[in-house]
Parts: C-alpha cells; sequence; structure tokens
C-alpha cells in the first residue's frame, strides 16, 4: 500500500543542478526550473546542508595535534603555579618594605631627643644618604613588580 508521499520524485534536471551547485554556479535556465520544480528543490536543499556539514567537518580536521594541545595545557598550568608563587613572594616583600617603615617611624619617635645632640655635619650625612636611597629603593621597587 503506497501512498503517494513515499514515492521518491525525480527530475531529468537534477543532474545538471548537482552539478552546477558542485561548481558554485547556478545558470539562470537551471536557478528558473529549481524554483518551479519541488524535487530539484528538495536536492538543492540537501545539497546545501551535505555541503555545510562537510565543510564544518573540514573546519573540525584542522585542530591542533594532541601533543601540541597538551604542551599547551601544562605550559599553562606552570604558569599558573609560577604566578601563584610570585604572588606569595610579593606580599612578603610588601609586608617586609611595610615594617622597615614602621620601624623607622617608631625608632625616629623614640630617639628624637638624642637626634638633636648628634652634631649637625653628621646629621647632613644621614639625611643625605636617605634620600639617596629613596629613588635607588624606588626603582629596584617597581622593577622587582614589573613583569620582565
Amino acid at each position: 500500500m503506497k501512498t503517494e508521499a513515499n514515492i521518491l520524485h525525480s527530475c531529468e534536471w537534477e543532474p545538471a543542478l548537482v552539478s552546477a551547485l558542485q561548481r558554485g554556479h547556478l545558470p539562470e535556465e537551471v536557478s528558473r526550473h529549481v524554483a518551479s520544480c519541488p524535487a530539484c528543490t528538495d536536492t538543492a536543499i540537501v545539497w546545501g546542508y551535505l555541503h555545510d556539514v562537510e565543510q564544518d567537518a573540514a573546519d573540525a580536521d584542522q585542530l591542533p595535534a594532541p601533543g601540541l594541545i597538551w604542551w599547551r595545557a601544562q605550559l599553562a598550568e606552570r604558569r599558573k603555579l609560577a604566578s601563584r608563587s610570585v604572588a606569595s613572594i610579593q606580599i612578603v616583600q610588601n609586608a617586609a618594605i611595610a615594617l622597615a617603615a614602621i620601624l623607622a617611624v617608631t625608632l625616629l619617635a623614640l630617639y628624637a631627643q638624642t637626634f638633636t645632640q648628634i652634631p649637625a655635619l653628621l646629621l647632613e650625612g644621614i639625611a643625605a644618604c636617605f634620600l639617596f636611597s629613596l629613588p635607588v629603593a624606588g626603582l629596584l621597587y617597581f622593577w622587582a613588580r614589573s613583569e620582565r
């Protein structure tokens, strides 16, 4: 008991249509026929779908080699671990700088009376050393924080 919907219809234009679709250019005559023929319209739709699937498969074939993917993942993991270790070093470094600054201010406050008894030339020398060491310390600090 076959019904009319189960019967596949074909058209004499199908070979010309498929050939034109493979070349990528539909002549005007074939294009007009496809617009009026349901069998050729279906053929064009199916051919377009299969062509898209083939292109997607070709794009998937261009994946990098598995060894390269694995190597990149290992490299990313190493970089992540290195950034963690650098972050902990920077935390300790910043804490040491803050502690040194607090200690310097505390000592200055405790021995302020003593500094008035030190000869002026010695105080000028200490001040000059301190002022010259500040830019160097700043440069070293920012150099250590920069990414090389």
